[in-house]
């Protein structure tokens, strides 16, 4: 299997673990975040910014409501969301 196909499959599943996440625990929980948050890291991995940009931004709306802007996650989930919107641009 190529490292392609190994990522298309990561992103299968975390997409999947992100649903179960958001019908069960709510789209604005800290732990549905984290999961996009792992979700826009793959796609940073296989050079998708686009949509490592989309999840990334998803994390960082739920950990800014939730936590506050101050808050290590919060500041995490920012730098990766910039690093993307530059990587973009």
């Amino acid at each position: 299997m190529s490292r392609m196909g190994e990522g298309i499959g990561g992103t299968k599943m975390l997409r999947k673990a992100v649903k179960i996440q958001e019908s069960l625990l709510g789209r604005k929980h800290v732990d549905t975040a984290h999961s996009h948050f792992n979700l826009g890291s793959v796609f940073t991995n296989m050079g998708n910014c686009r949509a490592a940009l989309k999840e990334h931004g998803k994390a960082l709306d739920v950990c800014e409501d939730r936590l506050g802007s101050d808050h290590i996650q919060a500041k995490t989930c920012r730098q990766a969301y910039c690093n993307m919107l530059e990587l973009s641009m």
